[in-house]
């Protein structure tokens, strides 16, 4: 059995938190003994748990997080935000899941770019495997971050084909026959006015 350890600090927010809630349920025994590192308010049921109360992106992470990660065979940061320290784990995989801190830093104050750019340097260097999520991904974390394209293992996310059935939707979310669907939050670089521009300008 596999031991593997998971910083599940983000698992209840969306993006990152979702593909965190979708994979547990595969890394459970007998193939995996699976333990989450989470903060009080983010514990998941049927995982031993391990809190942290640093909050994500602090500098206190680095000092709270090398220490408490327990002897395992692998750890998955499903962020960049890795911990920089000594720790018990035999392997490390990082996903970086794009560029966004690096192309559209001008919400960051200078110190949050920095680390952001010095912390994703550091994953990439300290890591066994870092995965990201697409090919576009990987393209702009190699221009951004000076590495060479190969460093960066392109895995696309599943996909829960049940959210995609049509009857389920019209029922569950009561939208009409004909819709157009994005799947996403509402962050500036989703883009998300181009997308309404373009469903105007061409509707079904």
């Amino acid at each position: 059995m596999l031991s593997l350890t998971i910083d599940a600090r983000m698992a209840k927010a969306s993006g990152i938190g979702r593909v965190i809630r979708s994979l547990l349920p595969a890394l459970t025994p007998p193939q995996f003994d699976t333990c989450l590192i989470t903060s009080s308010s983010s514990r998941l049921p049927g995982f031993r748990h391990i809190i942290s109360s640093a909050p994500i992106y602090s500098l206190r992470e680095q000092f709270d997080l090398p220490w408490k990660i327990p002897r395992c065979d692998l750890i998955w940061s499903p962020h960049y935000n890795i911990p920089l320290g000594p720790i018990a784990a035999k392997k490390r995989i990082v996903t970086i899941h794009d560029a966004c801190h690096l192309a559209f830093n001008s919400s960051l104050s200078w110190s949050e770019r920095l680390y952001a750019h010095f912390l994703m340097k550091r994953a990439v260097a300290q890591s066994d495997l870092v995965i990201t999520d697409s090919y576009f991904s990987q393209h702009e974390l190699a221009y951004w971050l000076g590495y060479p394209k190969e460093a960066f293992e392109v895995v696309y996310p599943g996909v829960d084909l049940s959210w995609f059935e049509t009857k389920q939707l019209t029922c569950s979310f009561k939208v009409p026959e004909r819709f157009f669907l994005c799947v996403g939050n509402r962050k500036p670089h989703k883009n998300l006015q181009w997308i309404a521009d373009l469903y105007t300008r061409y509707p079904p």
